[in-house]
């Protein structure tokens, strides 16, 4: 992964490399969240990325893009990613997860 620390890689260039070593969405979704929580926030983000770029209408790997700019601060692509991720989303049960990280990031919600 360590074209991940070289910025002149594009999201979209690391994605076609990475394309054939995933099984899934979950694989890098559970890195990204791993990088966050290690405070590896821009890694996560550009993982994040990636994986929206091999899973384009996955609404939870459009949420997790959208969290992601979130832990990096970027509030206006925060919401619009969690925006898509809502018209993406055909599981009630995630809805909820959507709506209250959309919350969060526009500050409705502690």
């Amino acid at each position: 992964m360590g074209a991940l620390a070289d910025k002149n890689i594009s999201t979209m260039g690391l994605a076609g490399q990475l394309k054939q070593l995933v099984s899934g969405e979950n694989e890098l979704n559970a890195l990204g969240y791993v990088w966050l929580k290690q405070g590896r926030k821009e890694e996560a983000l550009k993982i994040f990325h990636v994986n929206a770029h091999l899973y384009p209408e996955s609404a939870n790997v459009i949420s997790s893009l959208g969290e992601g700019y979130y832990k990096n601060g970027d509030t206006k692509n925060a919401i619009k990613f969690m925006e898509r991720a809502l018209e993406l989303n055909k599981d009630p049960r995630q809805l909820k997860e959507i709506l209250e990280l959309l919350y969060a990031v526009k500050g409705l919600k502690e």
